[in-house]
């Protein structure tokens, strides 16, 4: 037994692992996967990632995907979604085709296409939430999100919520960079 199995053994079938396509081969991914799923870890968030694919490495998300599905029925696969990106619709179409379970959006401030991506795809998405701060602004103009002008940050996301859960959201992914604090008035009437 682990440290954590052995500490914690409630908490490990809720644990959730993020798995890029980046610097490993196939065989060590699926070696990692397997050794995780040995111990009883049956979540796994699937994206391509941002670093390098090294040779005889997944190209895609949706080859690491397959792959996952082919060995492990049991698991339940995430995936990334871009609500703003039409371009990526047919990837995650091709994705959710293979067996994936939900999907979590990359952050985004237009609810209006929080609600239009979710129409498209048969499965619960998780929409990307975040308190709009100077530094998550920042940070979404990076990724080439739309960034509008707010004014009441709190208000804003409050709203955003409101709106995705009368909309039919059933659960919601908020995005912090670290910054844990910022969404503590979600569940606190006096912050």
């Amino acid at each position: 037994m682990n440290y954590f199995t052995q500490k914690y053994p409630a908490l490990v079938s809720k644990i959730v692992l993020h798995v890029t396509c980046t610097e490993k081969t196939k065989i060590e991914i699926i070696q990692n996967i397997s050794h995780f799923y040995n111990l009883g870890i049956r979540q796994f968030v699937i994206i391509k990632g941002d670093g390098n694919i090294v040779q005889n490495g997944f190209q895609y998300a949706s080859d690491l995907v397959a792959a996952i599905r082919n060995r492990f029925v049991d698991v339940a696969i995430y995936i990334a979604g871009y609500p703003e990106k039409q371009s990526e619709d047919e990837f995650t179409k091709l994705k959710i085709s293979l067996g994936v379970n939900a999907c979590i959006t990359q952050i985004c401030f237009d609810t209006k296409k929080l609600i239009e991506f979710k129409a498209k795809f048969a499965i619960p998405i998780l929409p990307g939430l975040i308190l709009p701060t100077t530094k998550s602004l920042e940070f979404a103009k990076k990724l080439g999100v739309f960034t509008p002008s707010i004014e009441n940050p709190r208000e804003f996301l409050k709203n955003q919520v409101d709106e995705l859960i009368k909309n039919g959201f059933q659960h919601l992914h908020f995005y912090t960079l670290n910054n844990l604090d910022d969404l503590l008035f979600l569940f606190y009437d006096s912050i």
